[in-house]
């Protein structure tokens, strides 16, 4: 799918082979994209990529490039709607407003349209005029929104179309109930290869990245790697883990990998929880900055060298190799 000169807005993508995704402008994903046999591939030329999708690759691998931000929500959309009561009337083409709350904890309220299905009741007895029962068939999604908490039921009103939203008149189909809910787990990206993400300002990723059987590689050029939500982990369960922030700093919660970690963010690296490498080292450079970390714990030697102060705060555990810190500047804490 491509968009030469505007944005795209995707939803549920399920393909055998490759998804290949390219637009000039920002791409959003929602909902999930799974390929099968292939690899998913998508590419924002002068803006964005969005995620509020779980991207699955099951025999390839993912690649995201943006010229300006890699981002997932914070939070997530609501994509699905349950009709439990469908309603019934006898109005000619009833008109439907539905509103939804907006997430408990701030964020973008989704925005969705009633379809009206009919059937027939018969012939009336005295005019022998068709009796059509008017009824809601589904829910169309039009704006899945943003913030919602894994599992949030957030409140569905239906009123008459065209009214005053603050004192929404009754609906023309009596006796309909609709629910919303937002996926109960976290959207994440896997791959059986490798995962590979490119943003130039900035990448910001909040869930889980797992590359069952290659490496992952994420570089922001310019910009602030942001990896520090506490719902996040970086996995290479079989291969090596690189994280680069080329003229920022990188911030990571959690990093496990079978083979090697390279961490190199130019004003700064922080690990907030753990980084692991079960049979690897561990590489963190700070080349303008300073270097924090909490556990920090690798089979084969940890290497630490910042331009600023190194501070150590959880353990630091080294099985079969050597463990390097260096400060050319402010000392090590």
């Amino acid at each position: 799918l491509g968009s030469r000169n505007g944005e795209m807005d995707l939803r549920h993508l399920n393909a055998q082979g490759d998804i290949q995704l390219a637009s000039f402008q920002t791409t959003t994903i929602f909902g999930e994209a799974l390929s099968r046999e292939g690899s998913i591939l998508t590419t924002s030329e002068a803006a964005g990529i969005f995620l509020d999708a779980n991207l699955v690759a099951e025999n390839g691998r993912i690649g995201l490039s943006a010229q300006t931000f890699v981002e997932q929500f914070k939070g997530t959309g609501i994509y699905e709607f349950e009709v439990v009561q469908k309603g019934r009337s006898l109005e000619e083409f009833p008109e439907l407003a539905l509103t939804v709350a907006a997430p408990l904890g701030g964020g973008v309220a989704a925005q969705a349209v009633p379809i009206i299905g009919q059937r027939s009741l018969g012939r009336n007895a005295e005019t022998d005029d068709e009796v059509i029962e008017y009824f809601i068939e589904s829910i169309y999604v039009t704006n899945p929104g943003s913030g919602y908490a894994l599992g949030e039921v957030p409140e569905v009103l239906l009123s008459a179309a065209g009214g005053d939203p603050a004192n929404p008149a009754p609906p023309a189909i009596e006796g309909a109930l609709v629910v919303a809910r937002a996926p109960a787990n976290l959207r994440n990206l896997t791959a059986k290869d490798a995962i590979a993400i490119t943003g130039r300002d900035r990448v910001k990723l909040v869930n889980v990245l797992t590359s069952l059987e290659g490496d992952v590689i994420i570089n922001s050029t310019s910009g602030e790697l942001d990896l520090s939500a506490d719902t996040l982990l970086v996995h290479a369960r079989s291969g090596n883990v690189s994280l680069t922030a080329e003229a920022d700093r990188i911030v990571v919660d959690r990093v496990h990998s079978e083979g090697p970690i390279t961490l190199i963010g130019v004003q700064g690296v922080v690990v907030e929880e753990e980084a692991k490498s079960d049979a690897g080292g561990i590489l963190a450079v700070a080349d303008a900055g300073s270097i924090e970390a909490n556990d920090l714990v690798a089979a084969l030697g940890v290497d630490i060298e910042a331009l600023n102060s190194i501070r150590l705060t959880g353990v630091t555990e080294v099985a079969f190799g050597n463990l390097s810190v260096f400060s050319r500047g402010d000392g090590i804490k």
